[in-house]
């Protein structure tokens, strides 16, 4: 009888233990937090053909690989490479990592004939000292960059003040 105590005593303390250790891990372990959520979505005063055009344009100057180009969905599947000093500033966690690769999806979508939504989403991973790579959170500086370049990148009309001047016109002739 006092070996079947033991045994049920020992028992219950290596349970005990174990559940120590997963309420530790747990907490210890928290998701990175954001203090505001990653905009990811904007309307740009463009035609949808003119804003695909220059936004493959932009991506091939910027060196990114193209995977996926479908216009009929009107999705671009990029991914870019990352060394140790350039993912750190795209990441919300606090930990450094040796490099990294973004994996940005480009959804276009258009609203109406001057107007198109375009949503940007990545998927980053980064390289440490894990064998795999890790599925880390973005602090939405890749998102913004990737629409600062979509948005720059739109070729301008060219306009000619003295071409729509028409006094200028009438005196010169």
């Amino acid at each position: 009888m006092a070996y079947l105590k033991v045994r049920i005593s020992a028992i219950l303390c290596f349970n005990l233990g174990i559940i120590v250790i997963l309420i530790m891990g747990s907490c210890s372990s928290k998701p990175p937090m954001l203090t505001e959520p990653v905009i990811n979505n904007w309307v740009i005063d463009a035609p949808l053909e003119t804003l695909w055009k220059s936004t493959i344009a932009a991506l091939v100057d910027k060196g990114v690989q193209i995977d996926i180009l479908d216009k009929e969905t009107g999705l671009i599947v990029g991914v870019e490479d990352f060394t140790r000093g350039s993912i750190n500033q795209y990441i919300a966690e606090p930990y450094s990592y040796y490099g990294g690769q973004a994996r940005i999806n480009i959804l276009f979508f258009k609203e109406n004939e001057d107007k198109t939504r375009v949503t940007i989403k990545p998927t980053i991973f980064g390289f440490g000292r894990s064998y795999y790579p890790l599925k880390l959170t973005s602090n939405g500086r890749l998102e913004r960059d990737y629409y600062l370049l979509i948005s720059g990148s739109i070729p301008k009309e060219r306009t000619y003040e003295w071409l729509e001047d028409e006094k200028s016109l009438k005196e010169g002739k």
